[in-house]
C-alpha cells in the first residue's frame, strides 16, 4: 500500500509534474469550464442574495483547487488553517441546504396546523382562541427543534459530512497521481459548485414565492 504524505495535497503530486506551458492549458481550460457553469446558474433575482450565493460558491472550490495543488509548500500553521477551512465551508455547504430543505418543510407543517387547527378555533370565544394560539406559538418553536434532535438531521446535514471532508482534505484517502484522477477532482470541486449554487438558488426562490404570497 502507497503511503499517504499528510503535508502535500491532494493533485499536488501530478501538478509538480507539469510543464508551465501545460499549467497554463489547463488553467485557461478551468477558467472556461467555470464561465460556461456559470451561465446555467440559477439567480434569484434579489441582488444581496445572489452575491452571498455567488461569493460563496466561487470562493470555496478556488480555495480548494489552489490549496490542493500546493499545500506543503506553505507553514504547518498555515496548512492547518486551509485544511480545516476546506472542512468547515464543505460541511457548513450542507448544512445551509439541509437548514433550507428543513425550514420549508417545517413552514409546510405549521402553515397546515394552522389552518386545520387554529383557524377554526379562532371563531370560537375568546379563551378557547387564546388557548389554541398559545399552544400553537409553543409547538411552532419547539416541535421544529424536537424533530431535528428526533431524526439526527445534525449528524445526515453536518457532522456526517464533515466526517468525509475530513478523511479527503485532510487524511487524504484521495490522491491524484494521474491526469485522469487530477482533472476529475479539479473538474469535479468546480462543478460541484455551481450545482450547489443552483441548488440554494432554487430553495431561496421558493422562500421568496412563499413570502411574497404571505
Amino acid at each position: 500500500m502507497t503511503s499517504v504524505d499528510e503535508t502535500r495535497g491532494i493533485t499536488e503530486e501530478y501538478w509538480a509534474t507539469l510543464h508551465e506551458d501545460r499549467k497554463l492549458c489547463w488553467d485557461l481550460f478551468s477558467q472556461a469550464t467555470a464561465f460556461v457553469a456559470a451561465l446555467f446558474v440559477l439567480k434569484t433575482g434579489v441582488l444581496f442574495v445572489d452575491i452571498v450565493i455567488g461569493i460563496f460558491t466561487a470562493f470555496t472550490p478556488r480555495l480548494i483547487v489552489r490549496s490542493q495543488r500546493a499545500l506543503s509548500k506553505h507553514s504547518k500553521g498555515v496548512r492547518t488553517r486551509l485544511s480545516d477551512a476546506m472542512v468547515v465551508l464543505s460541511a457548513g455547504g450542507t448544512l445551509a441546504i439541509g437548514l433550507l430543505y428543513y425550514g420549508l418543510a417545517v413552514i409546510q407543517a405549521t402553515a397546515s396546523t394552522y389552518a386545520s387547527e387554529v383557524k377554526p378555533a379562532q371563531q370560537h370565544d375568546a379563551v378557547v382562541a387564546l388557548m389554541y394560539t398559545v399552544i400553537f406559538l409553543f409547538a411552532c418553536i419547539s416541535a421544529p427543534v424536537i424533530a431535528w434532535r428526533r431524526m439526527m438531521l445534525g449528524d445526515l446535514f453536518f457532522r456526517t459530512p464533515k466526517r468525509a471532508f475530513t478523511r479527503l482534505f485532510i487524511d487524504r484517502a484521495f490522491v491524484a497521481r494521474q491526469f485522469e484522477t487530477f482533472a476529475m477532482f479539479e473538474i469535479t470541486i468546480q462543478l460541484a459548485g455551481y450545482a450547489y449554487a443552483t441548488v440554494c438558488a432554487n430553495l431561496m426562490n421558493l422562500y421568496l414565492h412563499l413570502f411574497r404570497i404571505a
